[in-house]
């Protein structure tokens, strides 16, 4: 989610082509760059590889590049080698890859690793206004939070988790009454 919304900026700001792709996606027959190419034209833009090498050498593209953990084992080390050739080859391209921990991306030399934090104490009151633009169901759902289910307040840790509880509270009007739930 936070990969998708730094694409997001990246596009708004319109400084530079943002492209995400899932690395799950990656089969045994493609390269990332293949991958990247079918992203674009997903996108409507035909991009061929002299087009990407300009774009790529002037610092005009970052590439989003999701969930290294999720590419099928067989296939971990071949795209972690296209990764970092195109870290090496090109100096001005930008590259963000996520990952759990402990995977080989982490070790690369190419990259600087950066965790990101868990949501701490109130602070997913925030984000539950913030997903809930306005709307009056935010101050009633933090008050069932804080006054009927004080046992779910330790799983609001990451804006995932806070966007499933808005999504499932503005579709049946109650909490979970177990963790479980």
């Amino acid at each position: 989610i936070f990969l998708r919304y730094l694409c997001a900026v990246a596009l708004a700001q319109g400084r530079c082509i943002p492209i995400f792709v899932e690395l799950r996606k990656i089969s045994a027959n493609e390269s990332l760059l293949k991958r990247v190419f079918e992203e674009l034209a997903n996108l409507g833009l035909a991009i061929d590889s002299t087009l990407f090498n300009a774009l790529a050498e002037s610092g005009k593209i970052i590439l989003f590049l999701d969930a290294f953990d999720e590419i099928p084992e067989k296939l971990k080390k071949r795209s972690l080698s296209d990764i970092e050739d195109l870290a090496s080859r090109y100096d001005a391209l930008r590259i963000i890859t996520t990952s759990r921990p402990h995977n080989a991306i982490a070790m690369s030399s190419h990259f600087m690793n950066v965790t990101l934090s868990n949501l701490q104490k109130d602070e997913y009151k925030q984000v539950i206004h913030t997903l809930s633009k306005g709307d009056s169901s935010a101050d009633s759902l933090i008050e069932h939070i804080e006054t009927r289910a004080q046992h779910i307040r330790s799983l609001l840790c990451t804006p995932l988790m806070v966007t499933l509880l808005v999504l499932t509270y503005k579709s049946h009007r109650q909490l979970p009454s177990r963790l479980s739930g």
